[in-house]
């Protein structure tokens, strides 16, 4: 399943976040709202937003994978540089690496 445009959560989602799959009369549903809705075990989902200062709750956060799709050209130039740096200088790589993990 697919949502787009996601900028907040609607409660009545929490079933489908916390797949809350119900057997009723040999069949999996699912309730959404007011509606049981037939689903198969294997149920993904992916919300897209483009809106880069989407806030989510904690909550939902402890539910979910995000996965950080954005590329500005700071970054980019960033793991350019990284990778020029592992290939040209290993060795200031290395030290760069260190000092960033302290």
């Amino acid at each position: 399943m697919l949502i787009q445009d996601v900028e907040k959560i609607d409660p009545v989602m929490n079933s489908v976040l916390n797949k809350e799959v119900q057997k009723v009369g040999g069949r999996l549903v699912m309730q959404v709202g007011d509606k049981e809705i037939a689903c198969n075990g294997e149920l993904t989902l992916f919300m897209l937003t483009r809106n880069q200062n989407a806030l989510f709750t904690p909550d939902l956060c402890s539910r979910v994978t995000f996965v950080n799709f954005t590329v500005t050209p700071s970054s980019l130039n960033s793991q350019c540089l990284n990778i020029f740096m592992k290939s040209e200088r290993e060795e200031v790589d290395k030290k760069r690496s260190d000092l960033l993990k302290h």
